[in-house]
């Protein structure tokens, strides 16, 4: 079940050559790049963090403000990776309630079992892979 999330992060780092990174994709002006490293330090946080009650430094905010260079893009998809290969090794009972629940924005839904952060993070990973795979179209 792990290699779906894998399969997305190492499709993301293959998609890389073929983006331009600087190309604004939202509105409010956030680029590609900021949208690929978001992805992926998103990853980490909710498998590192979340699922593996591991530490992992994030700053969210700078994810959309910082323009990160495609070796700091590529580094946080193979942090991201090397975390799936532990989650799996882990191999955690996915119907543990988590310590305490996350609510999920936009959604205002809670994310109450680890089985509910890997939905989560798989389909965040998958939402935002789709739209830069479509930007190479």
């Amino acid at each position: 079940m792990y290699q779906e999330l894998k399969y997305y992060l190492t499709s993301l780092k293959s998609l890389i050559p073929q983006l331009s990174l600087t190309q604004v994709i939202y509105k409010e002006g956030t680029t590609i790049g900021q949208v690929t490293f978001h992805c992926a330090q998103s990853a980490n946080y909710w498998v590192r963090v979340v699922m593996l009650g591991q530490s992992f430094k994030r700053n969210r905010d700078a994810e959309f403000k910082d323009i990160p260079t495609p070796e700091q893009i590529n580094q946080s998809i193979e942090l991201a990776i090397n975390a799936c290969s532990e989650l799996e090794r882990a191999n955690p009972d996915l119907d543990e309630k988590l310590a305490k629940p996350i609510m999920l924005m936009p959604v205002n839904i809670e994310a109450k079992t680890k089985l509910d952060a890997f939905i989560h993070v798989l389909a965040h990973t998958a939402e935002h892979y789709g739209e830069l795979f479509q930007t190479t179209r």
